[in-house]
């Protein structure tokens, strides 16, 4: 192989591992987990903040680690809206606006076969929407006013 050859397939190679890198970075999967502190609770976190990740959210999965959730990040605040569609487990959906707890829905069942999907809608405007097991809320004592901080 000439020298003229071996530099193109590097500059190649060079190119498309650029371009591999630039279609994972908005990736939770590529960044890892970020950690979020919760009251006394600090649990590993999912961040869904593109459209196609919101819409699959936790579906079709068997389970969730105890001290694991998903982030929902809004550009906006304003009233969310989720569904249970093909969740396997039932969860608790914590709204928060400006980094503090506005709303919290405990509890929210997996669908059951020929019943209606749970539907949860905030009362309230929130940025962003903490998903976790059902009783987490509870457990962790959460409240309303509580601050969420987030740590990539």
């Amino acid at each position: 192989m000439t020298r003229q050859v071996k530099i193109a397939l590097l500059v190649l190679l060079l190119v498309a591992a650029g371009f591999w890198l630039w279609r994972q970075r908005g990736s939770p999967e590529s960044v890892g987990p970020a950690s979020l502190v919760v009251g006394e609770a600090k649990i590993s976190v999912e961040i869904a903040d593109e459209p196609a990740e919101q819409i699959r959210g936790l579906s079709r999965r068997e389970e969730l680690c105890e001290s694991c959730g998903m982030l929902f990040v809004f550009a906006e605040a304003s009233v969310q809206r989720f569904w249970m569609q093909d969740m396997k487990f039932p969860l608790d959906m914590i709204f928060i606006r400006d980094g503090r707890i506005v709303e919290i829905a405990e509890n929210v069942p997996a669908p059951v076969p020929a019943e209606a999907l749970a539907v949860v809608q905030s009362s309230q405007s929130a940025d962003q929407v903490l998903e976790v097991n059902a009783g987490f809320a509870q457990t962790a004592g959460l409240g309303i006013g509580d601050r969420i901080d987030l740590t990539p």
